[in-house]
C-alpha cells in the first residue's frame, strides 16, 4: 500500500537518540518498498558544532566571523565613486550612509560607509584594493576613520598592514603600515616601517608617490660590542609590475662607531654599513691589540647584538719579543685570524709565525693568542743539537704546545 501521509509522534525519549528512522513520505513511481524510509537527525551538540566551525579553513572563519559581526559589505565594484573629496565633504545636514570609493596613490582604493554627522562628514574604512611599492594589498588590512569637519582641519587613522619583505637587519623582523589621510581631491598616503632585531632597529618613514612607489629615510642604531652605533640612509620600494615585471627593493644605510674597547684590544672608529646587496651588518675598522702592541685592519660582521666577528687583513707590525720567554720571537707583521663574540662571550684566534731559540735548538711553527694575553706555542719543525754532540740535527715535525698567560708556562 502506497502512503499518502504521515502523521508521527516522537517522545522524548526518540528525540535523544541518536537518529530515527520512518516511512518515507515520497511516492514511488513503483509500489513502494520496505526500503522506502525518513532519517531524521537530531541537531549537533554545541561542542560538536564549535569543533566543526574550528576545522574550517581560517579563510571561511573570517568571513563567518565578519558577517556574525554585520560587516557584510557590498563589493568595491558596487561603490559610488568620489571624484572630489572637498566637495563630497561639504556636509549641510546630517544623512545616511552610503556605500563609497574614494582613490589614493598608485592604484589604491579605499570603500567604506560615508555619512554627514554634525556638519562633519566621516567615511568608516572597511576594505580597499590596489598596490604599494611592488606589494599586493589585501582587503582585509584596511581599517580605520577619515572625518573632514565643514570648518576645521580633516584627521585620518586610516591604515594598512603592509606585507613587508625582508628585514634590513640580521636575524631581523620587520612591521609596516600605510597610512592614508585627506589631501586635496584624493587620498595621500605615507608609508612607516620599524625594523627590529638583537642587533638593533631601524625607523623607517616617508611619503609614497603618485606611482605608488616610495622613499623612506632610515635611522636606527645597531649595536657592535654592547655600543651603540648610529645609522643612516635610505630605503627605496620596489615597484609595481608592468606586464609582469617589477623592480627590488634596495637600501643603503652607513654609520660610523665611537672608539669600542674590549679587554686587551681596541676597535677605532668601526665604519659599517647595511646594504640590500649584503644581507646584515658589515664594516672596516683597525684593531689595537693591546699584547705585543699589533695594529691590524679588520673587516666586521654583526651576526646579532651580542654576536659578532672582526677579521684580520694583515697586521702593521714587525718582530715582536716576549719578556716571559726571551728566546720568543713573534712576527707579527704576519698576524692573521680573529677577534669575535658569541652571545656576548669573546673570543680570541689571532695566529702568528714565531721562532723560539733554547740553547743549541731553534723551533718554529706558530704562536695563537687565545686570549687578552694568553698566547699558545704549537712548534712544527726544528734544527739544533739536542744531544750534546755539537752537531746540528734538522727535525721536520715536532709536537706538543706550551701555553703563556700571566707569568706562567704551562705544557
Amino acid at each position: 500500500m502506497r502512503p499518502t501521509r504521515l502523521i508521527a509522534s516522537v517522545s522524548a525519549a526518540l528525540v535523544a537518540a541518536a537518529s530515527l528512522t520512518v516511512p518515507s513520505m515520497a511516492l514511488a513511481a513503483d509500489p513502494g518498498t520496505a526500503d522506502d524510509r525518513i532519517v531524521l537527525q537530531p541537531a549537533a551538540s554545541q561542542d560538536t558544532a564549535k569543533a566543526d566551525a574550528e576545522a574550517k579553513p581560517a579563510s571561511d572563519q573570517a568571513k563567518a566571523k565578519a558577517k556574525a559581526r554585520g560587516n557584510d559589505d557590498p563589493p568595491i565594484s558596487r561603490a559610488r565613486p568620489i571624484s572630489d573629496l572637498r566637495e563630497s565633504a561639504k556636509c549641510t545636514s546630517d544623512t545616511g550612509r552610503s556605500w563609497v570609493v574614494v582613490n589614493g596613490p598608485g592604484d589604491v582604493r579605499v570603500a567604506g560607509w560615508a555619512q554627514c554627522v554634525g556638519r562633519s562628514w566621516n567615511l568608516d574604512v572597511t576594505t580597499g584594493s590596489g598596490h604599494i611599492g611592488g606589494m599586493t594589498l589585501q582587503a582585509s588590512d584596511f581599517s580605520g576613520r577619515i572625518t573632514i569637519p565643514r570648518a576645521g582641519k580633516p584627521t585620518s587613522d586610516v591604515r594598512v598592514q603592509l606585507p613587508w619583505g625582508a628585514s634590513t637587519l640580521p636575524k631581523g623582523s620587520a612591521s609596516a603600515y600605510l597610512s592614508l589621510l585627506p589631501a586635496g581631491r584624493e587620498l595621500a598616503g605615507a608609508v612607516k616601517v620599524i625594523d627590529a632585531a638583537k642587533a638593533g632597529r631601524i625607523d623607517m618613514s616617508g611619503p609614497v608617490r603618485d606611482d605608488g612607489t616610495f622613499i623612506l629615510k632610515a635611522s636606527g642604531d645597531v649595536l657592535f660590542a654592547n655600543s651603540a652605533v648610529l645609522m643612516t640612509g635610505v630605503y627605496r620600494s620596489g615597484s609595481n609590475g608592468v606586464r609582469g615585471r617589477g623592480t627590488d627593493p634596495t637600501w643603503a644605510l652607513a654609520g660610523t662607531a665611537p672608539t669600542v674597547k674590549i679587554p686587551g684590544a681596541t676597535f677605532d672608529r668601526a665604519r659599517l654599513t647595511m646594504t640590500h646587496t649584503t644581507p646584515g651588518v658589515q664594516g672596516t675598522s683597525r684593531v689595537s691589540i693591546e699584547e705585543y702592541t699589533i695594529v691590524s685592519p679588520v673587516r666586521i660582521s654583526l651576526l646579532d647584538g651580542t654576536s659578532w666577528n672582526a677579521t684580520l687583513l694583515g697586521a702593521d707590525a714587525g718582530p715582536r719579543k716576549d719578556a716571559r720567554l726571551p728566546g720568543l720571537t713573534l712576527q707579527a707583521d704576519g698576524a692573521t685570524g680573529s677577534i669575535s663574540a658569541t652571545r656576548g662571550q669573546i673570543r680570541w684566534n689571532v695566529r702568528m709565525p714565531m721562532t723560539l731559540v733554547d740553547g743549541d735548538l731553534a723551533l718554529r711553527g706558530n704562536a695563537t693568542l687565545i686570549g687578552p694575553a694568553k698566547l699558545r706555542l704549537a712548534p712544527t719543525s726544528g734544527v739544533g743539537d739536542i744531544y750534546g754532540t755539537g752537531q746540528r740535527a734538522v727535525f721536520t715535525e715536532a709536537a706538543g704546545s706550551m701555553v703563556l698567560q700571566g707569568r706562567q708556562a704551562t705544557g
